[in-house]
């Protein structure tokens, strides 16, 4: 290769070099509408408002110009898959052509006017922009309204015609939101201008429309009303059935826990809970005595019945103890003396040394009671706490009871009893008061009865005995049999004092309260 065409071909690279360069320069020139294939731009026309205080806007309040305390035009291009783009002009070119938006929908444009120390004095948005790659898309007018203004946005919210109170109402995306008062109606306050949507919601229930979108009027918005409708409550079953050894076990409750649903097994061991309602639950078999398998189940009902949740029952052992002790007489053992935990069939007799045994006592508070004809005890019983282990110790003293008078009634059982007192002095009567007495051994009770009659004698005739040649002669006691509510013990005397005789009766009536 000769030397010309080395230089042609040198010269050809320089001039292809400089050309590119001048191409390079031109399109990254500032303020250009060219953008490559994945961005656009975006223009906007501004109307600027000033003391608007009304609730509309007619154009004569608009202007074109910037009012003459804003300097500075800030343009702000924001979306929810991009970073902000932020672009100034000044107050007097209005505004200019924002490059290198990512193409998208859904772009908002955020105008503001500052003054000369930076404060926003006016604001202005547009919402919903879509940019195509390539092109500049003109967001029309923007609306710029004096920051500081705020607005209201009322309406009210229906059930069939009348207000519903307790439903929640909100601007969409921002932090205004109120409660619906009891005539349904809401007003939300302190909104500045822009677009919003209106959402209303109460658990239970519908709204039409399911939302509102209201402009930015520049002015407070009325008439943004809701119709209700309440959403039908769907109930179900929860059912199973609860064994044990693989038969069905009645009584056991099953609830689900945390709720007011419970019911009980029936004779098959089956139950069913109604009227459930959509959610995630715990059922719980229970009934003392037994443990189960598994002790509870996860239900999660979910529009519809849940069957199927049963469980298996295992009877726990009764854990059994022995209530132990000693009945002596004089220091020696009581044989034949019955020992029983009152109110229960757990009974036994002490031995010839005095001892008994109760066996098979399950946990629980008892009474220990010793008894043998003709014998009174100390203590004349013995309280017992069974706690898992045996009870020893329970010990009794044994007294001889004296006899039965002769013709007192045998059969007078325990009880508390009401002793009415009446004295007779040769067939004139009068009433001697009462008292009462508790009959917890007949031979004691008998010998009470006798001493308190023995009292009322030498209380009431002594004096008449003693006096100067007065003889009273020895009491004769009689007793009428006990006829299931009473008995009568009565004692007669004669006192005669010189050729006076008086007969003298003395009368207790024994009833039982």
């Amino acid at each position: 290769m000769n030397k010309t065409v080395v230089s042609r071909i040198f010269l050809l690279a320089v001039l292809l070099l400089g050309i590119i360069s001048l191409m390079s320069c031109g399109s990254g020139g500032s303020g250009s509408s060219n953008v490559n294939s994945q961005t656009g731009s975006v223009t906007a026309q501004l109307h600027w408002l000033e003391g608007i205080n009304s609730s509309s806007i007619t154009a004569d309040k608009q202007s074109a110009a910037a009012p003459q305390r804003v300097a500075t035009v800030r343009i702000i291009l924001s979306g929810p898959d991009m970073s902000n783009i932020q672009k100034d002009f000044p107050a007097s070119a209005g505004t200019g052509v924002i490059d290198g938006v990512p193409v998208g929908s859904n772009r908002t444009l955020t105008a503001q006017g500052l003054d000369a120390s930076g404060l926003v004095t006016h604001q202005g948005v547009k919402n919903n922009i879509t940019v195509q790659p390539g092109q500049t898309t003109d967001a029309e007018i923007v609306v710029m309204y004096p920051t500081g203004q705020t607005f209201t946005v009322s309406g009210r919210v229906t059930l069939n015609g009348s207000g519903l109170p307790g439903v929640t109402v909100s601007l969409q995306g921002t932090s205004f939101s109120t409660v619906t008062g009891p005539d349904g109606a809401y007003s939300l306050t302190g909104v500045p201008n822009a677009l919003y949507t209106v959402v209303p919601s109460l658990a239970g229930y519908t709204f039409t429309p399911v939302n509102r979108a209201i402009p930015d009027s520049n002015g407070n918005v009325t008439g943004q009303d809701f119709s209700a409708t309440l959403i039908p409550v769907q109930t179900h079953t929860v059912s199973g059935k609860v064994t044990l050894n693989g038969s069905g076990l009645p009584g056991v409750t099953v609830s689900l826990q945390g709720t007011s649903f419970t019911t009980v097994t029936g004779s098959d061991g089956a139950y069913s809970l109604t009227g459930v309602p959509n959610g995630s639950y715990t059922a719980v078999p229970s009934l003392t005595g037994y443990t189960f398998n598994p002790a509870n189940s996860s239900v999660s009902v979910n529009n519809s019945d849940v069957a199927g949740q049963d469980f298996s029952a295992t009877l726990i052992p009764v854990q059994t103890h022995t209530v132990s002790g000693r009945v002596t007489l004089s220091g020696r053992g009581l044989s034949g003396v019955t020992v029983t935990l009152l109110g229960t069939s757990f009974s036994t007799v002490t031995a010839s040394d005095g001892t008994y045994t109760l066996a098979g006592v399950p946990n629980g508070a008892y009474t220990a009671v010793p008894s043998l004809t003709g014998y009174t005890f100390n203590p004349a019983n013995s309280p017992v706490s069974v706690n898992n282990s045996d009870v020893t110790g329970q010990d009794f003293a044994a007294t001889l009871s004296p006899p039965l008078p002769s013709g007192f009634p045998s059969n007078v059982p325990t009880g508390n009893y009401s002793i009415t007192v009446t004295a007779c002095v040769s067939g004139t009567c009068a009433s001697g008061g009462s008292f009462l007495l508790e009959n917890t051994d007949i031979n004691q009770f008998a010998q009470a009865l006798l001493n308190a009659l023995d009292s009322s004698v030498n209380q009431s005739l002594g004096s008449s005995c003693q006096a100067s040649g007065c003889t009273c002669t020895s009491a004769v006691t009689s007793y009428t049999p006990w006829n299931g509510t009473s008995f009568t013990i009565t004692d007669d005397f004669s006192i005669v004092c010189g050729n006076s005789t008086q007969t003298v009766l003395l009368r207790f009536t024994v009833t039982k309260s």
